[in-house]
């Protein structure tokens, strides 16, 4: 079974996936209908490390806070990427977020069980 050879809990990995995905999803919605896409990449190293990506355009003005995570203006969003930055953290894993060209991309390594304390 593939979910055997992943690093991580399924539940982490769907969580992770799913906050990437919708945030995407939310992005590209203000977007032209010609404008709208996202690029979802997923690849499994030596049965050991995951990488996981999402890039998708996005209009207006980003702020990354010193976290490096984005700043939402509205109140109650900005919530789904510190979760993800912080299961990511609990593998020892890496969160990279870039916004270059009006494109907003997003990719995890993650490595193993998740670390303790």
């Amino acid at each position: 079974l593939v979910s055997e050879r992943l690093p991580g809990a399924e539940a982490d990995l769907c969580a992770i996936m799913g906050n990437l995905i919708e945030n995407a999803i939310t992005a590209v919605q203000g977007l032209p209908p010609g404008a709208r896409h996202v690029r979802v990449a997923a690849q499994l190293f030596h049965n050991e490390m995951l990488a996981l990506s999402v890039e998708n355009p996005y209009a207006g003005e980003l702020r990354l806070g010193k976290d490096g995570l984005p700043k939402s203006r509205r109140i109650g969003h900005g919530v789904g990427l510190a979760s993800v930055a912080s299961t990511v953290h609990r593998y020892g894993g890496t969160l990279d977020i870039q916004t270059e060209g009006g494109t907003f991309s997003t990719a995890v390594l993650l490595y193993g069980s998740p670390t303790k304390g």
